[in-house]
């Protein structure tokens, strides 16, 4: 005769975390409750992850520290395309020409570029390298 194996009654149906102190409560034991049962005593707004507590303050705190991040990613690379090929009007923009400039600019084979059909494409590294290549600097 085989005997039954009951795999069910050994896991238990609910996660259990000891509960950690908060000062809204009065609540001071140390008993273990259900993740649900701890949320709802929180109002909902703490999410657990084992015995760490994520408070609105962490949450604001994250906030600010992403938002200086991405604000000083964002100043770091002002002003810098982010395509490796610019039409015409780009690079114009970029180096604040007019268009007869641009033409001699690319005329005069300063300035590189690749025809596609019509369209005019300029290398993003190739005028940065024009830009280093005629870079002067006066002695006072």
């Amino acid at each position: 005769m085989q005997k039954k194996i009951d795999f069910a009654s050994d896991i238990p149906s609910r996660r259990t975390f000891r509960t950690l102190p908060h000062p809204n409560f009065a609540s001071s034991n140390t008993n273990t409750m259900s993740a649900t049962d701890q949320k709802q005593k929180l109002g909902g707004h703490t999410q657990l992850f084992g015995e760490q507590l994520v408070t609105l303050k962490d949450l604001h705190e994250f906030k600010n520290e992403l938002l200086l991040e991405v604000k000083k990613s964002l100043k770091d690379n002002a002003g810098q395309p982010t395509k490796k090929w610019l039409k015409t009007h780009e690079v114009r923009k970029l180096l604040g020409v007019s268009i007869t400039t641009l033409l001699t600019l690319r005329i005069n084979g300063i300035l590189p570029y690749s025809k596609i059909g019509g369209c005019l494409y300029f290398d993003y590294e190739d005028i940065l390298k024009v830009m280093d290549q005629h870079k002067r600097h006066h002695a006072y």
